[in-house]
């Protein structure tokens, strides 16, 4: 088992999980397994990437300041997930907003080409 599981930034985000996604919240149970999986997942890795750092740093470089740019470097890329879902997000909202004002004949030969 990982130490992350004590981690309370970790423990803080599986209780929000399992409040979100539980059956007796309105969940499924396929939906919090899979929710807890990715959140899972996304620990452990983490957690490679910090036992890689720690291997592998030169010892010129502190380890206070490895574990730093290791916490800046995941807030930088969670911001950019973010970013990315958003715009995946927003371009698909444009695409269905621009595809319903298209004329009705265009619509059923952009879909399917019949005519």
């Amino acid at each position: 088992m990982s130490d992350y599981r004590s981690n309370p930034e970790y423990q803080r985000q599986r209780r929000a999980l399992i409040r979100q996604h539980h059956p007796d919240a309105g969940g499924t149970d396929a939906e919090l397994i899979d929710a807890l999986r990715a959140l899972d997942d996304n620990w452990d890795r983490r957690a490679r990437l910090r036992r890689q750092v720690q291997e592998h740093r030169p010892s010129f470089i502190p380890e206070d300041k490895a574990e730093q740019a290791m916490d800046a470097a995941e807030q930088a890329m969670g911001v950019a997930e973010n970013f990315a879902r958003r715009a995946g997000r927003f371009a698909g909202n444009v695409r269905q907003t621009l595809f319903d004002k298209l004329p009705q004949e265009f619509r059923r030969g952009y879909r399917g080409g019949d005519r």
